[in-house]
């Protein structure tokens, strides 16, 4: 108890300096929209290449891992742009200047979470890369998020897995349209809602985006697992989905860019207005 007291006299003015530091930051990141922007700017500025040195020491010691999934992610966008082509040089409507409606950031994941209601994920590109707000995120498997902060140097994405995250998606063979979102219970699953009829899904249906202008058309998102034998609440079903992105193990992303994105939201912000 002695120690205890002589040490609080001792180091007293820096415990002092120290609460009221942060009762002024808490203050000043509550007084307004604009103070708490710079102050998640400069937190994230700080804390990404903590993480990002963290990030390079656990890279070194899954170099195989890693470049099993890089010769995946090549495979999977050759197969998409071939696709691509295929479609456009094949309709006599699509312009093939203008064919490619989204452009693919590559990026690198230094941190990440799971195991919170509103988790989220770092990535080492910023505003210096041409990243904004609200574009989405991807992995080589499926959908990982949405981008919410920017820095100069980096990024914060909010993941699937946050009470705070919705997509429209629709099954692929059968093109029921519902809504996906995550119950903040376990990190492999979301659920499929807002469905009126399920009588044309089946166990194992693949689940892809529906419309939207953050992530690519088709795009795959997880398979139906389970809920089909579930009754209805409040006149709706909803079905468990497992994802198909291990967001437990993510390594490299791409960030999307909608080519038009800029042009469709000023069209329906002009819709609002009138």
């Amino acid at each position: 108890m002695r120690n205890l007291i002589i040490f609080l006299r001792k180091y007293l003015h820096i415990i002092l300096f120290g609460v009221l530091g942060g009762i002024c930051i808490f203050f000043l990141y509550g007084s307004s929209a604009y103070r708490q922007w710079a102050l998640k700017s400069f937190m994230l500025e700080i804390s990404s290449p903590i993480y990002q040195m963290q990030n390079n020491i656990t890279e070194y010691f899954h170099l195989k891992h890693i470049n099993q999934e890089l010769v995946e992610q090549n495979k999977l966008l050759l197969d998409k742009t071939t696709n691509i082509e295929i479609i456009a040089d094949n309709s006599k409507s699509i312009d093939s200047s203008q064919a490619f409606l989204f452009e693919y950031q590559p990026a690198k994941v230094i941190s990440s979470s799971i195991n919170l209601q509103n988790n989220v994920i770092i990535l080492d590109k910023g505003s210096k890369d041409g990243i904004t707000p609200d574009m989405g995120v991807i992995s080589p498997q499926g959908i990982v998020g949405i981008v919410k902060e920017v820095s100069p140097n980096f990024s914060m994405v909010l993941s699937m897995l946050s009470s705070q995250f919705n997509v429209s998606v629709k099954t692929k063979r059968t093109e029921v349209v519902g809504v996906l979102t995550w119950d903040g219970r376990d990190y492999r699953y979301m659920q499929f809602g807002n469905l009126t009829n399920i009588e044309s899904i089946n166990i194992g249906d693949t689940i892809i985006s529906h419309y939207s202008l953050m992530f690519p058309p088709d795009y795959p998102i997880g398979v139906i697992s389970g809920g089909l034998k579930n009754k209805a609440i409040g006149g709706y079903y909803t079905l468990q989905v497992k994802l198909l992105s291990k967001l437990d193990n993510l390594h490299d992303v791409y960030i999307v860019k909608s080519h038009f994105a800029d042009e469709l939201n000023a069209l329906t912000e002009s819709d609002k207005n009138e």
